[in-house]
């Protein structure tokens, strides 16, 4: 008996595609990190800049929280990404010992023996497909609920840039800032798009 391997779920293009996904996850996590410490110093500025910059210390605040929310979702990700490389990891060296079983079960008198063991390898492999299915899901419903996160990201980054022309002497400081971190937050939204693309590949 022959167990034919599944060629629609290519186990070596799916570690490519995790490996390029865990470097945008990298990326967002740095970017996230920056932002962290853009907002940082933003809550410094408006404390600076006094009362009429309030507004810009709340939405900076804000900002940091999402920046730690954020920090959490990628890490989850990486976490998730880890398991489905080691899965995938496992069912390519399963399918490399199943081929080998089927070379040896053509015209082999042990061949009831190693049928046995080939449909039992099968069903594993079966099931180790869906496992690996099933994760690819859940990291894409995890990058869904991080893009939210973002979308919220940008509207504070939104909020910091007209919260900024409260800044009175601080108004080009506090600018600059709330500029800097919309243009982090949207590096952070187009990589986790690129996650997105490659997942559904």
């Amino acid at each position: 008996m022959e167990v034919k391997l599944e060629a629609s779920s290519a186990p070596s293009n799916g570690l490519t595609r995790m490996a390029i996904a865990n470097e945008h996850v990298k990326e967002v996590l740095r970017v996230s990190a920056e932002v962290n410490l853009v907002a940082l110093n933003a809550m410094l500025a408006a404390h600076s800049a006094g009362e009429g910059s309030r507004g810009f210390g709340v939405v900076s605040s804000e900002l940091r929280a999402l920046s730690r929310s954020l920090d959490r979702e990628m890490l989850n990700l990486v976490e998730t990404f880890s398991g489905v490389v080691r899965d995938t990891a496992g069912l390519q060296k399963q399918r490399r010992i199943l081929w080998l079983l089927n070379r040896a079960n053509q015209g082999d008198q042990a061949a009831s023996l190693l049928g046995d063991l080939l449909s039992r390898k099968g069903n594993e492999l079966h099931e180790a497909g869906r496992m690996i299915r099933d994760r690819q899901l859940a990291v894409g419903a995890q990058v869904d609920r991080t893009l939210r996160l973002c979308a919220t990201g940008h509207a504070l980054a939104r909020s910091a840039k007209i919260e900024a022309v409260y800044g009175g002497s601080m108004v080009v400081t506090l600018r600059q800032v709330a500029n800097q971190i919309e243009e982090a937050v949207s590096h952070i939204l187009a990589t986790l798009k690129q996650i997105q693309v490659q997942m559904a590949g």
